[in-house]
């Protein structure tokens, strides 16, 4: 199964200072992949 909110690599503070990335850090790509509860439940097969 695919975990889409674990990086597959966290890049270094000089990697990311080299790819000119201004938003993006490891924290910020494992909350863009949590969904808020209401959706969770929406989502969720029902018995």
């Amino acid at each position: 199964e695919t975990e889409f909110n674990q990086p597959i690599k966290v890049f270094t503070e000089a990697e990311l200072d080299t790819m000119n990335l201004r938003y993006y850090n490891d924290k910020v790509h494992k909350s863009a992949f949590i969904l808020p509860r209401f959706v969770e439940k929406a989502l969720k097969p029902h018995p």
